[in-house]
Parts: structure tokens; sequence; C-alpha cells
């Protein structure tokens, strides 16, 4: 006679269940939420849809610094909460980055603060998540192992992307001399969205698609790469015209804004 294991089944129809509330529950009805407040903000006075845009992006960041304290205060001890301790440092460093760009938006009335003190505090984030996603990297089955060649052809194709709207700004006219820290700045953007993309793409490939921690990691690579498309778009048109990031601004604070989303659906599975 055959023995059912009922813990198994039973764990089985739990994460059905979980995934089932996670994605139509959050993810669905958070998404098309998000998509109308956004619409609603773009018909606003053009003067005041870049604060408004910045400030919902502050929220959903904010949400993201939310669960991350939430979580670490009620598991500290557990080993799962010790693993990810630099992910909820590196999302506090943008959080406290994404206020500092507020702060020169609605008090000292500048438009696109960039570059600002607010890098300081983005670029620390980098730093932590990097750093996570770096050790899971090296981690996440051991059993696969990828082929150098791969990774260096990966990275040379992400790379293009950086390097191709480099050689753009120097085309269309761009003074080193007068903006020589922010095209500094930019560079360092790029430098660490290339670094995390690469991670990001890697990880994919050596996800086990039967460990039920595959929808964890789908999300939380789904958000770190609508968080490096948002940044090389932001730091290119930011450099190109003052008037390009004003009209375009938007569009990145949406892919910010869903970034974040899909961070914090991560960080609840």
């Amino acid at each position: 006679m055959d023995i059912i294991d009922y813990s198994k089944s039973n764990s089985v129809f739990r994460i059905k269940y979980e995934l089932k509330y996670l994605f139509s529950g959050f993810l669905l009805t958070a998404s098309i939420s998000t998509l109308f407040i956004y619409i609603i903000i773009y018909l606003l006075d053009v003067e005041k849809t870049n604060k408004y845009n910045s400030l919902v992006t502050l929220v959903f960041l904010g949400i993201c610094t939310f669960i991350s304290v939430l979580l670490v205060s009620k598991n500290v001890r557990k080993i799962e909460i010790q693993k990810f301790k630099a992910v909820f440092i590196g999302i506090f460093f943008w959080f406290i980055g994404e206020m500092t760009y507020m702060a020169y938006q609605f008090i000292l009335n500048i438009p696109v603060p960039y570059p600002s003190i607010a890098e300081v505090f983005y670029f620390l984030g980098y730093g932590f998540l990097i750093y996570h996603i770096y050790n899971s990297f090296k981690n996440i089955d051991k059993s696969v192992s990828i082929n150098p060649k791969s990774i260096i052809l990966v990275t040379i194709g992400v790379s293009l992307i950086p390097l191709i709207t480099t050689i753009h700004m120097f085309l269309v006219g761009i003074d080193f001399s007068s903006q020589y820290i922010e095209i500094t700045i930019n560079l360092l953007y790029y430098l660490l969205d290339t670094i995390l993309l690469v991670l990001v793409i890697l990880i994919i490939y050596k996800l086990p698609r039967k460990d039920p921690f595959i929808y964890h990691w789908l999300l939380f690579c789904f958000s770190m790469t609508l968080v490096t498309i948002a940044d090389f778009g932001y730091t290119y048109t930011s450099t190109v015209s003052e008037n390009l990031i004003l009209t375009t601004e938007w569009l990145w604070n949406v892919i910010y804004a869903f970034a974040y989303l899909f961070l914090s659906a991560a960080l609840i599975w």
C-alpha cells in the first residue's frame, strides 16, 4: 500500500494558494491602480507633474522599506532574514536618496535635481544590493555551472546599452569641461547598472525550475531589471537636455514605481 505524504501535498497547496493571492490579490490590483494614478497625474498641470510622479514613486519605495523593517523586526534571528540584510539596507539607502531628491523638488523648487546629494545614497544602496545578488549567484544551485564565455557575452551585450548612449552624448555636443561631474556620475550609474543587470541575468539562468523560491527570484530580478532600464533612460536624458528629462521623467518614474511594486512582492513572497 502506498503511503501518501500529506505534509508535502499541503505544502504544495499552500504555495499555490499564496501565489494566487500574491499575483491576483496584490500585484494585479496594485499594478492597475498604479497605472490609473500615473494617468491622472499626467493629466494635471505639467509643471507639477514631475513632483507628483516623484511623490508616488517615493510612496512605493516607502512600502518596500516598511516591509523590510517589518520583516527584520519580526524575524531578526531567522537564517532567511539574515541572508537578506544587505537587501534591506540597500532599500533603506534608496529610500533616503528618494526623500532627498524630493526635498530638492518640493523645498528648493529644483525640477530636475541631478546630480545632487541623493546620488550618494543611491550609490550606497547599489553597493549593498549588488553584494547580495553576487553572494546569491555563488550559492544558488551550485550544480549548475556557467561557461566563462557565456558570462563574457552577457556582459558585452549589457554593456552595449551604456556604451551606445555615452557615445551619442558626446556626438550631440556634450561639453565635458562644464559637465564633467554629471558625466562622471552617469558613467558610475552605467557601471553599477551593468553589474546589476549582468548578475540578474545570470541568476535567472541558474535558478532551479522546481524550487518554489523561483517566484521570489523572478520577481526580484524583474524588479532590478526595471530599475536598470529606468536608470539608463534617466541618466541619458538628463545629460542630453533639460527639456528632454522634464518631458520624459514621468515615464522613468512609472518604471521605478513598478520596479518597487515588484520588489515589494518579492519581499512578501
